[in-house]
């Protein structure tokens, strides 16, 4: 079992039951949410790895509005990357969401949970990639700034 918190956001009870039931057989802990509200609280409240969420959605759409959960967990990045998994029937909707950083797509109908957790295993470890790829550059430009201080004081004798 891999230590990974999952978010599931989804309205359609078959499908969360099926997500939540299945995946908890993969991950340490799989939080079930039916709505954008739900799903905010426990992401302010809780430590999430990947988010799975359908893309229309009672209470705060997935897609469109002001208050879009998908949007929320985007501008909240500056906290912690939160990879998002879409999970929806509308193909050409999801468009919009495919060149964000770790975001994957699958179209419903759900026809295996491989693909779920194939998409989970993708946008995690893109999001692993991403910080190390920022931790490098931040050590870079520390080591940067260190001879750029050396060259200036050797400038100055």
């Amino acid at each position: 079992m891999k230590d990974l918190n999952i978010l599931i956001v989804e309205d359609e009870a078959i499908i969360n039951l099926y997500l939540s039931k299945t995946l908890k057989l993969f991950y340490t802990n799989v939080y079930i949410s039916t709505n954008g509200y739900e799903a905010r609280d426990i992401i302010e409240n809780n430590t999430i790895d990947v988010v799975i969420t359908d893309i229309n959605m009672p209470k705060i759409d997935g897609f469109g509005t002001g208050a879009d959960l998908i949007e929320y967990i985007i501008s909240v990045k500056h906290i912690k990357v939160i990879p998002i998994v879409i999970v929806s029937a509308y193909n050409n909707i999801c468009c919009k969401y495919k060149e964000v950083d770790c975001v994957e797509v699958i179209n419903k109908p759900i026809n295996s949970i491989y693909r779920v957790i194939e998409a989970i295993e993708k946008v995690y470890n893109d999001k692993k990639k991403n910080l190390c790829v920022d931790e490098a550059f931040c050590k870079l430009k520390e080591v940067n700034k260190k001879i750029n201080d050396i060259l200036d004081k050797i400038n100055e004798a």
